[in-house]
């Protein structure tokens, strides 16, 4: 396997994993886990700027961590793939050969 066909699958792998729809999913089930763990009542924050303090506060660090989470998953992904028998590894190639051309 060259270096050349896995640093292409990573870029496939990315391309398909690395959306839009991905990223605010990863983002809405991190949101959740941080309510979980930072349980904050109304009488904790009763103010809507007490809570939009609260948005505000949380979302470089939920934003980092969809990144993080994304970034992990296609690595992993990539090196799956990469470590997959060659017939599987040549079939995955094989179904995203026109799309790295363009042609799809």
């Amino acid at each position: 396997m060259s270096a050349i066909a896995g640093e292409a699958r990573l870029h496939t792998i990315e391309r398909h994993v690395a959306t839009s729809y991905a990223r605010a999913t990863v983002s809405k089930a991190l949101y959740e886990v941080l309510l979980d763990a930072v349980d904050f009542g109304p009488r904790d924050l009763p103010t809507a700027a007490d809570r939009e303090a609260m948005r505000a506060a949380i979302a470089g660090p939920l934003q980092d961590a969809t990144d993080i989470a994304l970034r992990a998953l296609i690595w992993r992904v990539a090196v799956a793939i990469d470590n997959a028998p060659p017939e599987i590894r040549d079939r995955f190639d094989r179904s995203h050969e026109a799309e790295e051309l363009g042609l799809d």
